[in-house]
This record gives structure tokens, sequence and C-alpha cells, in this order.
């Protein structure tokens, strides 16, 4: 019943918007085997606004082999792509991401629609760590690596936000959303998934997560993230979704890194997304499910929550809660939490 509401608004707002013979974007890649009216909303939905039409996109190709020394281009070949995770992890956390795998990354539908699952890594500081995660690549066929610096200053973490965001517009422009989380983090698929196909608009400009209001830009000039008022006059940052997980229709992918060329500022990834956001015209939207700080047991964290983090992998009793389910909510799952395994 869902997914039958689901099909009939996108099937009504794609024929409102682009008509039966719109175009398809380069990066499209059209369909016809999904279930419903998905496949042509897949293909066609993010190429056929006139606003998205205008974006320029030619860099996100250039150099791609120099850039992504790991580009894992047959990971999103099922052109009825409906969800892309991609988990940001350090090169070298390998027991969180088998952690990840062994846990909520080893499904691949959503109410019979496709999900895929990948890693993203920065730069390796060795020949024999690169080797490894090749290795580690070839094993599970999961991972992306984009040459962004791998520190733990803003520097790093913003570029492989970007470098993210460049690899899904050359890479997988067929997922119809995309979900930006870390390798501290549980996600629980079917219910965010159940969230997703419960929409009841056409998901452009689509921006969900814990939105953070009225937060004051860092002043301290001895601070690595000090924001100098000449560089960004005003009293708080604009409304962002919190780091820990949030969610972008294809659409807001691309314009959000075509914004992030003329953004330059030293703040933390998620900042910087809600920077380049704003510079698009694109509001975030937000989800109380993404919050919270407490800690629940296990199963009560798998029946009411969507994801969890930081993975302490000591505790598999307990998981650090960040989102509690509203009792007037209609959905029957939370979107966000912490937990251990």
């Amino acid at each position: 019943m869902v997914i039958h509401t689901f099909c009939l608004s996108y099937s009504s707002a794609l024929r409102a918007s682009c008509g039966p013979t719109s175009g398809v974007s380069s990066f499209s890649t059209s369909s016809s085997s999904m279930p419903c009216c998905l496949g042509r909303t897949l293909s066609r939905s993010t190429s056929c606004s006139p606003r998205l039409r205008k974006l320029d996109l030619s860099s996100a190709r250039e150099n791609i082999s120099h850039d992504y020394p790991m580009t894992n281009p047959n990971a999103c070949r099922n052109s009825n792509l409906f969800l892309l995770a991609l988990v940001f992890s350090s090169t070298a956390n390998v027991t969180q991401r088998d952690a990840v795998r062994k846990t909520w990354a080893n499904q691949t539908l959503i109410q019979g629609f496709p999900v895929r699952i990948l890693f993203f890594l920065g730069s390796t500081d060795t020949f024999v760590a690169q080797k490894a995660l090749a290795i580690e690549s070839d094993r599970h066929g999961d991972m992306a690596q984009g040459h962004a610096v791998a520190d733990s200053s803003l520097r790093g973490p913003t570029e492989m936000t970007v470098s993210a965001l460049r690899w899904v517009i050359a890479f997988c422009p067929v997922a119809r959303f995309v979900l930006l989380t870390k390798d501290s983090v549980f996600v629980n698929l079917p219910a965010i998934g159940g969230y997703l196909l419960g929409l009841h608009r056409h998901p452009e400009d689509f921006y969900l997560g814990r939105v953070i209001q009225r937060e004051s830009p860092d002043r301290d000039p001895k601070s690595p993230g000090y924001l100098p008022p000449a560089l960004y006059p005003d009293k708080y940052l604009p409304e962002y979704c919190d780091g820990m997980a949030y969610v972008l229709s294809q659409d807001v992918v691309r314009k959000v890194y075509v914004a992030s060329a003329a953004v330059r500022a030293p703040v933390r990834p998620d900042v910087f997304v809600g920077l380049c956001a704003q510079k698009a015209g694109v509001t975030p939207k937000h989800s109380s499910r993404f919050s919270g700080e407490k800690h629940i047991p296990i199963k009560q964290f798998l029946h009411h929550h969507i994801t969890a983090a930081n993975h302490s992998l000591k505790n598999p009793h307990t998981v650090p809660s960040t989102g509690i389910l509203s009792k007037n909510s209609s959905l029957t799952s939370s979107i966000f939490c912490t937990a251990a395994f």
C-alpha cells in the first residue's frame, strides 16, 4: 500500500513537471523494469527540472581516474537504484567496516526496491596500506576511494564530502536518494526506506536530517574553525543537517557539489554542506528522529530507530540512541541513533 501511494504521487508529479517526452541527462540511465512507476522516476526526474539542467557538471568527470584510486564503477549498475548509502570511513577502520557489513549493510532491498551500501575512504599514507585496501575492496566489492587528505583537520572531512558527492554524480547518478553517514553509525535501512517510500510529493530539493538552527559561527581566532566576520558576517550559521546521517535527493547532490566550488569556509563538513545548500537555494527538512544521546537496549533500538552511532564494539547489550519515536508520528520507526556492537 505504501509503494502504491508513493508511485501514484510520483507519477502525477512527473507528468505535471516533465511531460511524457522529457529528455534524460547524460548522467541518467533509463529503465523500464522497476515495479510500478519508480523506474521512470529514477531515470528521469532528476534531469527534467529546468533548474537542474542549468547546472554545470562538466568538472565532475575531469581527471576522474586520477582523483579516485578506487572508482568501483560497477557499484551502481542497477539503473533502478532507490537508495545509495555512502558510509564515510577512515582507511584504518577495518573493524568498524566489518561490523557494518555484518549488521545493517547486509541487505540489498527495501520493500522490493534496490539499495546499495558503499564505504567511501580518503587517501592512504603508504603503499602497504593502499594494497591492504585493494585486497579488502576485491574481497567485498563495497568500497570507493577519493584523493581526499586523510587528516583530522576540518579540511580533510570536508574534502571527503565533496569528493563523495562528485563520485555520486560521476558513478551513481541513478540513485534516487543518497544517505551520507559514518562507519560509527548503525542504520536501520527498512525504517528509513519506509519513510522515503511514504513521501507524498516529488522529492526535489530534498535535504533531510536533524536540522541545527541558530548556531553561532566560531569567532575564536585561535580555533581551527575560526570564521572571521569579513568572511561570514552573519550572526548565525545557515540551518544545516547534523553530519551523523542525512539524506539528499539526487538533484541536491548535484546542486551542493556545484555550489561547493564557490564556498570557501573553514567549517565542519556538515556545516559546509549547509552553506552550499543555502547558496543553491535548498532548505533542510528537520526530523526529530535524527536526534538524542540516550542509551537504550539493542532490541529496542532495532524496533524503534533508523540509525545508531559510535560503535564502541565493546558492549553488545546497549545502544546510545539519537532519536525516540514521536507519539504523534505516523511512522513506526525513528530515523537516527548511535550503536555499540
